[in-house]
Order: structure tokens, then C-alpha cells, then sequence
């Protein structure tokens, strides 16, 4: 082994060393050239075979040479390890002004949400405004204000959840009809919508708690014929144009 051998590890290190582009591979080519049985540590080896003279001009070129190809891997090996945190930052950053994705699927809106928003809808179509009021009500705003004195069939206790003798669960939503009158001022129409509660066994076509909506209207100069023009329009809007609809009186 010469130094001129050296010279000649060092220049093909250097240039497999350009072409590697990954830690793994660059530990496995380290590791041949500068491990326990790589090129140059056999090489060092043969120091033994040389005169004293010869052994300690080629020790000094050899860790000479062993030194700078180990700068050389370092550097490597750091750019490498940038690089690929470098590659891994952008494959998993996070742009937290996209808008989000819905990876649960979205439920349907239930049958009696949807019923009430189209009969809501309509009716706000034709001019009405939504109003509401307290499901648990006082007795005056329940019957008394709505002529319906003590004794009168809408306050049996069988038809009726009262909490005392002053406060129910309203039945129907008109006492929102009583609140409007005392705090708006006509002309007004609106729309009420609500839960109402009765007294009722769960049946096909009875429960204790359902929704009720009714229209209410206070203005000049109405007639039979503004009502029926209404309804008209709500049944066209709601079930279709081809419905028809027949006035009875009862």
C-alpha cells in the first residue's frame, strides 16, 4: 500500500460521495470505507509491512486523508438530515385557513323540523312575521284573556297539565295572540309556531307534546275574501299549484 493508494481512496470516496442522497445509503458507504474492515482502515493496517521511515510519512498523509473524509460525511450527513426534516415538515404542515373537511356524514333534518320550516316559510312569504311566546303559560294569557272564564271546557284538568292553579303547560299557542295584542302595534300578521301540551295516551294520532302554528292578523278593512286568498296561496306554496282548496263552513 502506497500513498499514492491513499490518494486514490480519497478520490473515489469523495466522488461516490456526490452521489449518494440518502442517510442510509451514506452509512452503509461510511461504513466501508471508514469501519473496522473498510478500505482505508485495511489500508492503515499495512502500516506493518513498512520501514520506520516510510510507516510514519504514510501514518500522518493516512489520518490526514481519514480526517477530512470524515469532515466531508459529517457534512453530508447533516445536509441529508436537513433535507429530509426539510421534506417532512411540508408533507405534514397543516394549512389552518382551509376550510375544514366533514369526515363524519351528516345526519338529515327530521321530518318535523322540515315541515315546520316550509310552513314557515310560506307563510313569511306572504308577509308574516314569526312570533313566539312561553310554553308555560299563566292562566291569564292561557284562557281568561281569550274569553274563556272558570268553568269553561278547555280547563279540564283531564285535557290540561296544570304546575298550580295559576300556571299550565299551554295547550295551544293563542295566548301568543294576547302577548302580540299588548305589545305590538297593529297592523301585524304573524306566524306562531310551538310545542303545546295535552293531556293525551300515545297513539297513532295523539301525544302530549306536538307542534302547533296558527296566523294572526289584525288590520283594517279585512274580509272573509283576504282570508281565503291566503289560505290559497299558503296550500299552493306548501303542497303544490295543482292542489285545490274548498271552503266549508262548519
Amino acid at each position: 500500500m502506497t500513498i499514492q493508494d491513499l490518494d486514490k481512496i480519497k478520490q473515489n470516496t469523495l466522488q461516490e460521495l456526490e452521489h449518494i442522497q440518502d442517510l442510509d445509503g451514506l452509512n452503509a458507504y461510511s461504513s466501508s470505507v471508514l469501519g473496522r474492515s473498510g478500505e482505508l482502515t485495511m489500508a492503515l493496517r499495512e502500516m506493518k509491512n513498512l520501514s520506520p521511515e516510510e510507516r510514519s510519512v504514510f501514518g500522518q498523509h493516512a489520518n490526514s486523508i481519514k480526517k477530512e473524509l470524515e469532515e466531508v460525511i459529517e457534512s453530508k450527513k447533516k445536509a441529508l438530515s436537513e433535507a429530509k426534516m426539510q421534506e417532512l415538515f411540508e408533507k405534514e404542515a397543516v394549512d389552518v385557513t382551509a376550510p375544514g373537511k366533514v369526515c363524519i356524514p351528516r345526519g338529515r333534518i327530521h321530518p318535523m323540523t322540515q315541515t315546520y320550516r316550509e310552513i314557515r316559510n310560506a307563510m313569511i312569504g306572504l308577509g308574516f312575521t314569526t312570533y313566539e311566546g312561553p310554553e308555560i303559560e299563566y292562566d291569564d294569557y292561557w284562557c281568561t284573556k281569550l274569553n274563556q272564564p272558570q268553568g269553561h271546557p278547555a280547563r279540564d284538568m283531564q285535557d290540561t297539565f296544570y304546575i298550580n292553579d295559576k300556571i299550565v303547560l299551554r295547550t295551544h299557542t293563542s295566548p301568543c295572540e294576547v302577548r302580540s295584542l299588548l305589545t305590538k302595534t297593529p297592523p301585524f300578521r304573524l306566524v306562531i309556531p310551538g310545542r303545546v301540551f295535552r293531556v293525551d295516551e300515545v297513539d297513532a294520532s295523539h301525544s302530549p307534546v306536538f307542534m302547533q302554528m296558527e296566523g294572526f292578523v289584525v288590520d283594517k278593512d279585512l274580509s272573509l275574501r283576504d282570508l281565503k286568498g291566503t289560505l290559497i296561496e299558503f296550500v299552493h306554496t306548501v303542497f303544490g299549484e295543482n292542489v285545490n282548496m274548498r271552503m266549508r263552513p262548519s
